[in-house]
C-alpha cells in the first residue's frame, strides 16, 4: 500500500489488490523474495523489448503479468531462494 501512495502514476490499484492477495497465499518470510522476482522479471522484459525492438513504449506495462511469474516462481522455489539468501548473508 505504501509504493502505491508513493507512486500513484507507476503502480495502479489492481497491482496493489493483487500483490496483497498473493502476499496473503505465500508465506510470510518469502514476501520479500516474492516482490523482488516480480521486479526483476518486470526489469528483463523491459531490457529484452528495449534490445529486440529499440524503441521507446508508447503506453504503460501491465504489472500483473510479472506479480504471478514472482508468485509462482516464490510458491514452487520460495524455500529453496529463502535458503540461498539465508547462507549468503548469514
Amino acid at each position: 500500500m505504501i509504493i502505491y501512495f508513493l507512486f500513484k502514476k507507476g503502480f495502479g490499484a489492481g497491482d496493489v489488490i493483487f500483490s496483497l492477495a498473493l502476499s496473503l497465499w505465500l508465506n510470510p518470510k518469502y514476501i520479500l523474495i516474492f516482490l523482488w522476482i516480480s521486479a526483476f522479471s518486470s526489469l528483463i522484459f523491459i531490457f529484452l523489448y528495449f534490445l529486440i525492438c529499440k524503441k521507446h513504449f508508447k503506453k504503460n506495462i501491465p504489472f500483473i503479468p510479472f506479480l504471478t511469474i514472482g508468485g509462482i516462481i516464490t510458491y514452487f522455489y520460495g524455500y529453496e531462494i529463502y535458503l540461498i539468501i539465508e547462507t549468503i548473508l548469514l
